[in-house]
């Protein structure tokens, strides 16, 4: 039973996504008659398409209405398939580079958590979804994620980053340093040259980097050669050892048809249900492997992972970022580049090296020591301005391992499981027998 914030929440998303004509992504959801009911106000000159009106209420939203549509496209076996592929094909996640506008993160947590309560399961994609957005409404992590793709494609020729201006860039506010005269996809010069290096970029990505940023209309540009610009870092991911040492395994079996090793790489990889039957789970390579043999490598992809959410095999954020990177580059190819056919043929190279030396790729993580203290650290001439006047340095920026305790800290998570004192417990009692008698009488 959702409590009256709550209902009063969705009732509101529901109204707003109702002028769009989009409520539909909220039909998963209990209340349905607070959030399916049709709007007397709708907005003018409407597209035809449920994605492309999604994409245009979220191109007016903030932080927290892009990262959860963003985050639930990753999500069918939660989300439902229908509201998953719709917010997957919504091309409106890129906010504007700063945080100005009146952000509901606060809201919407305070909602997701209200829908999770008594179920584990949801309780803990909760906490994911949490950790998620205080990234998100951090642009400072975006600008490390923009180096780091950066520094991982500075000599492979497929892919050109934005780089951030950092004496300028904060937590509300991104800012680049000057880019060239660019261009949509869909203006490229040279299409095929512009699909070749989108499907490049995210196999490298995957199966070389182990850290992934989906490719969106939005973010990617090319310039008057062609080139591929990436301007945005939106989300990233990074795969765990554990996950890209599967990966490898598991690649390299199903290229073979050895459905027993493939079989085998996940049993022993520590990602799967506990005492998960391998004849089974052979079967279920080999059934899905069989109805992907005539996908694209995105397709298939996705086609796996729903074939394993059917027999309760769920996945990382990681690996599905993976799976929607690809299919992402296969819409782009297609819708906005018009590029047909196997794109996939353009990483050959890359994903024969792959297969030659997957398992000894050295792996890095989302954001290592000198990442953060570039990220968070003071600047030298700040730190004398501090001594100065009296006032210390922060404690984080001390000690850069105390940070994950500080965001805690702030999180809903965090804070409900931190123990109350008893006399708090006893004050706030007596506060709401007070406030209920005053209602009553």
């Amino acid at each position: 039973m959702l409590d009256p914030h709550s209902l009063f929440a969705l009732y509101r998303y529901g109204r707003d996504l109702a002028r769009f004509d989009a409520q539909v992504v909220l039909a998963p959801l209990p209340a349905r008659f607070l959030t399916q009911r049709p709007s007397k106000n709708k907005a003018t000159d409407l597209p035809e398409t449920p994605a492309a009106r999604l994409s245009l209420y979220l191109r007016g939203t903030g932080v927290a209405e892009q990262t959860a549509a963003a985050f639930f496209a990753l999500y069918p076996d939660i989300a439902g398939r229908a509201a998953s592929d719709l917010t997957a094909r919504s091309s409106g996640l890129t906010v504007p580079a700063d945080t100005l506008e009146k952000d509901k993160s606060e809201s919407l947590l305070r909602l997701f958590f209200a829908l999770a309560k008594g179920n584990a399961a949801a309780a803990t994609l909760a906490r994911d979804f949490e950790a998620v957005l205080d990234a998100e409404s951090d642009f400072r992590l975006e600008a490390a994620a923009l180096e780091r793709l950066n520094d991982s494609f500075c000599d492979d020729g497929c892919l050109s980053t934005a780089l951030p201006d950092w004496a300028q860039t904060r937590k509300e506010r991104l800012v680049l340093q000057p880019l060239p005269d660019l261009r949509p996809l869909s203006a490229a010069p040279d299409k095929a040259k512009a699909a070749a290096a989108l499907v490049r970029t995210v196999v490298l990505m995957i199966l070389r980097d182990g850290f992934v940023v989906a490719p969106s209309a939005a973010a990617c540009r090319a310039d008057a050669a062609g080139t591929l610009f990436m301007t945005r870092a939106r989300l990233p991911a990074a795969l765990s050892v554990k996950e890209r040492e599967t990966l490898s395994l598991f690649l390299a079996a199903l290229n073979a048809k050895d459905y027993k090793a493939a079989a085998k790489a996940l049993l022993t990889s520590g990602l799967l249900p506990p005492l998960f039957s391998a004849p089974r789970l052979i079967r279920l390579i080999e059934e899905a492997d069989r109805h992907a043999a005539l996908l694209l490598a995105g397709q298939k992809a996705d086609c796996f992972l729903r074939h394993f959410a059917q027999d309760g095999i769920f996945f990382s954020r990681a690996v599905r970022a993976c799976v929607f990177a690809m299919k992402r580059v296969e819409d782009l190819c297609r819708a906005e580049i018009g590029v047909n056919g196997d794109i996939w043929q353009a990483a050959a190279a890359d994903y024969a090296a792959f297969r030659d030396k997957g398992l000894n790729i050295d792996t890095a993580p989302l954001l290592d020591a000198d990442s953060l203290k570039r990220t968070f650290g003071v600047a030298p001439h700040h730190a004398e301005r501090l001594r100065i006047q009296g006032k210390k340095t922060p404690e984080f920026q001390q000690d850069f391992k105390k940070i994950p305790e500080i965001l805690n800290r702030r999180t809903f998570a965090g804070r409900n499981n931190t123990a109350r004192h008893p006399v708090c417990k006893w004050i706030a009692g007596i506060l709401l027998a007070g406030l209920a008698a005053g209602l009553l009488f």
